[in-house]
């Protein structure tokens, strides 16, 4: 008769080698963010916090961002939290909510910047302010879609 010790460490031992030996490591966390739409977390498969909250208090360990001036134009990492709410960029010196917004509009075309709002709903009011901004080169179809983006919202 065998040993309830022994029969456990055999079926631990077959388990353990029909998976890949990561599945069983604890998880690492990330301890870098890089710029990017999306960007990445570092290093390569480490687990990103699981949310902005987390990521702004340094849980489970803090973050370095880089490059570490100011993310731009659209720039965020994506935390374990889905969708806008579990998105975050770096301000330069420190981590706040939603992707960096678009310093010029008129450097992306309408579809790019549709699709941008589309990922970025929360940005919308300020990429409407920021092609107003631009007085005669507003681009008339990108501002119309821009009010009825908002008034669906």
């Amino acid at each position: 008769m065998t040993s309830l010790g022994a029969t456990l460490r055999r079926v631990e031992a077959q388990y353990s080698a029909s998976y890949p030996p990561d599945v069983f490591a604890p998880a690492v966390p990330a301890t870098g963010a890089t710029a990017g739409i999306p960007g990445s977390w570092t290093p390569s498969g480490s687990t990103p916090p699981a949310s902005l909250t987390d990521l702004q208090s340094g849980t489970p360990v803090p973050v370095t961002a880089s490059p570490a001036t100011a993310w731009t134009s659209g720039q965020f990492v994506q935390t374990r939290t889905a969708g806008a709410a579990g998105r975050a960029t770096w301000t330069g010196t420190g981590w706040v909510g939603g992707a960096a917004p678009l310093e010029d509009p008129g450097a992306f075309t309408v579809a790019e910047l549709e699709a941008w709002v589309e990922e970025n709903p929360d940005q919308a009011a300020a990429l409407l302010d920021a092609e107003q901004a631009r007085g005669d080169a507003a681009r008339v179809t990108l501002v119309a879609w821009l009010e009825s983006h908002q008034e669906q919202t």
